[in-house]
């Protein structure tokens, strides 16, 4: 098994739509010679609460997560 739920993660999913207010981050998590690693995660802040009014919402404490990723970046060798 991979992905979060083989590290005991649980995520929750977010269907698409405007009652969601997202909050995403990047963290650079390793420097190597020429590449860059970098740690993403994404989170529901806030739901929208129609009952209260059109523009009314909720927010969330704790956040929820709804995904993570990792992503390398390579970086050009330097011209000699």
């Amino acid at each position: 098994m991979r992905g979060p739920e083989a590290r005991g993660v649980a995520l929750s999913g977010v269907r698409p739509g405007p009652e969601f207010g997202i909050e995403a981050t990047a963290t650079l998590a390793r420097v190597g010679n020429r590449s860059r690693t970098i740690d993403f995660e994404a989170r529901v802040v806030c739901r929208s609460a129609p009952a209260r009014g059109p523009s009314a919402a909720d927010v969330l404490d704790p956040a929820i997560v709804v995904t993570r990723a990792r992503g390398v970046c390579v970086v050009p060798k330097p011209a000699e």
